[in-house]
């Protein structure tokens, strides 16, 4: 299988289809998307990283 890791990583990183106007899943303690994004990023650069 041919696998090409910088499309994967584009994908988990982009954010273009989110839509604001609809309400973030239902959480014990809110989570505004902007952390969400955040903590992903964070994920993708630092691969080793338990979070």
């Amino acid at each position: 299988m041919n696998l090409n890791t910088q499309t994967v990583i584009r994908g988990l990183e982009y954010f273009g289809d989110i839509d604001p106007e609809i309400g973030p899943p239902k959480l014990k303690k809110p989570l505004p998307i902007s952390k969400i994004k955040k903590r992903i990023i964070e994920g993708i650069l630092h691969l080793n990283k338990i979070f």
